[in-house]
């Protein structure tokens, strides 16, 4: 499901000028115009510009080949790590997902997850924020299945421009994956 923001034209009763707001919702609201003016009643808005979530792939360093795919191969108990930029233009994450091939399939699968971020060009750490996941479990389709794994718990404090580094450990999954990219789902910012 696509979610949408809408930017308002707000008309200011006092003054006379108008302003923009911006609303994740459809409904009247009361809001201060640039002038100060407190407590306006607005009735209505006019829709200039809606903005559908945008997607964006990023295929990892891949090392390997499965068929016709690039991929990071990631035994049944091995770790591996990658790693991806935050787009410049992100206002909002809705979600991360790694893209992967399952050589086995099957549910319950034991994989521990870890994230490290931070923002680039700031002064801040490439761990100034981290996350773990050790005690989840995947669904991982049937054999040959592309799967999706949301990842997006471990990144709570995400933004723009943001580098993120991954570290997936398997235990014991019962089979190979094949690593494609990271997918991520997001609001633009307004240019």
């Amino acid at each position: 499901m696509h979610k949408h923001f809408y930017t308002q034209q707000k008309y200011c009763s006092k003054c006379g000028s108008y302003f923009q707001y911006v609303s994740y919702d459809v409904i009247n609201i009361t809001k201060i115009c640039p002038a100060g003016h407190p407590n306006i009643y607005h009735r209505g808005f006019m829709i200039l510009k809606e903005q559908e979530v945008r997607s964006r792939f990023y295929a990892l360093d891949n090392d390997q080949t499965f068929d016709n795919y690039k991929v990071l191969k990631v035994t049944t108990n091995a770790t591996d790590t990658f790693s991806f930029v935050i787009p410049t233009d992100v206002m909002k994450i809705h979600a991360i997902r790694l893209l992967a091939i399952s050589q086995s399939g099957g549910s319950g699968k034991d994989i521990d997850l870890y994230s490290s971020y931070g923002k680039v060009g700031v002064g801040e750490q490439y761990n100034q924020y981290s996350e773990s996941d050790t005690s989840s479990t995947y669904d991982l389709g049937s054999a040959g299945e592309l799967v999706c794994i949301d990842i997006t718990h471990l990144f709570p404090d995400i933004d723009a421009c943001m580098a993120c580094g991954i570290k997936i450990t398997h235990n014991s999954i019962g089979g190979d994956m094949y690593y494609l990219g990271v997918g991520i789902e997001y609001r633009q910012q307004e240019s």
